[in-house]
């Protein structure tokens, strides 16, 4: 359930980071990090420290990665 879990909230976020990539104002993305961060730490309540530990540092990473193809306005504050 763990891999699924994750598995969905992943597919999610790179959904989210590739509309963003097709979209031409990216000036609110941070408002939607904040939304996917949340959803990462309602799932981490049901699965093991490690796990949630290692999958929020995937979300960074993540935001980290797309910000060479996506022009964000501030990346500093997002990651924050």
């Amino acid at each position: 359930m763990y891999f699924v879990s994750y598995g969905i909230l992943f597919a999610v976020v790179l959904n989210n980071l590739w509309l963003l990539k097709i979209l031409s104002d990216t000036s609110h993305a941070g408002e939607g990090y904040m939304e996917w961060l949340l959803l990462f730490f309602a799932i981490t309540y049901a699965t093991p420290f490690l796990g949630s530990v290692l999958a929020n540092f995937g979300f960074l990473v993540l935001i980290y990665l797309s910000s060479h193809f996506i022009p964000y306005a501030n990346l500093v504050c997002m990651l924050i």
